[in-house]
């Protein structure tokens, strides 16, 4: 797959590499990776401003991106919501130092190099319990600004444990 992307996309051996990896030996998948990653990007950015939101206890601003978040149609949120999960994943992974165990792209990993210290054993299953119960309260078509805000809120205490 990497050689395929290389040869007719005419992508970066290194970006095609991490394409491949990501697509776990599905030629579909690739190709869904590589149309993907526009939002995908969005996604990371949003990932990072509630990271950092979060970690600055800045609640203006997470209200801030709780509407923005808001705006998005349901589907996409659930789409960030397993996006979140993914970097959650990956990040705690990062820790181990074992490249082998991430499937990043080039942005995630420069992010997960200085944030996935703040992901440990003290608030993996947390977060992760948080956004399970996000995808399922969207799905339930519950207030997203009230889900996203809380879910910012909270994120603020886990950071706070990975750091006890």
């Amino acid at each position: 797959i990497c050689q395929a992307l290389v040869e007719r996309r005419g992508i970066d051996p290194q970006q095609a590499l991490r394409i491949a990896r990501l697509a776990g030996g599905s030629w579909l998948r690739a190709l869904q990776e590589l149309q993907a990653g526009t939002e995908n990007e969005q996604f990371l950015e949003l990932f990072i401003l509630l990271m950092r939101q979060a970690y600055k206890r800045d609640v203006r601003g997470m209200k801030g991106w709780s509407e923005t978040m808001a705006a998005f149609g349901r589907e996409k949120q659930k789409r960030f919501l397993t996006y979140f999960l993914h970097l959650i994943r990956e990040s705690f992974m990062y820790n181990f130092q074992q490249p082998g165990l991430n499937y990043m792209t080039q942005k995630e990993e420069d992010f997960a190099r200085n944030f996935a210290r703040f992901i440990n054993e003290a608030n993996i299953l947390p977060i992760n319990d948080l956004a399970n119960l996000a995808i399922r309260d969207i799905g339930q078509n519950a207030n997203a600004k009230i889900v996203f805000f809380d879910m910012a809120l909270q994120m603020i205490v886990l950071l706070i444990q990975s750091t006890k």
